[in-house]
């Protein structure tokens, strides 16, 4: 029997590449928000601001929620196919190995 045709989600590819790009905008803003002056190497001191600061804790927060929020309707998706031994497997294959490896 033939295995069912994989539509792909292309919005959601859209949405994570959007989450990637703000990821570059809140590393560059890491460099000019006036909080992190300390802790970044290549920091500006005199061009800080404090709305690049609200920018960068707020795309932080939103990003990462993003993040998790694509993950778990993905792996719900994987969870159907293959099942939770199959989904275990699958993330030991895709994580834990090369975890272990490198």
């Amino acid at each position: 029997m033939r295995e069912p045709t994989r539509v792909r989600i292309h919005y959601m590819d859209s949405v994570r590449a959007l989450a990637m790009l703000l990821g570059v905008f809140f590393h560059a803003g890491l460099a000019y928000a006036a909080d992190f002056q300390g802790l970044w190497f290549v920091g500006n001191m005199r061009a800080s601001s404090r709305v690049m600061d609200a920018f960068v804790w707020f795309s932080h927060l939103f990003r990462i929620t993003l993040f998790f929020l694509i993950a778990g309707f993905f792996a719900h998706f994987v969870i159907e196919r293959r099942g939770v031994t199959g989904f275990l497997k699958n993330r030991a294959t895709r994580i834990a190995l090369p975890f272990l490896i490198f």
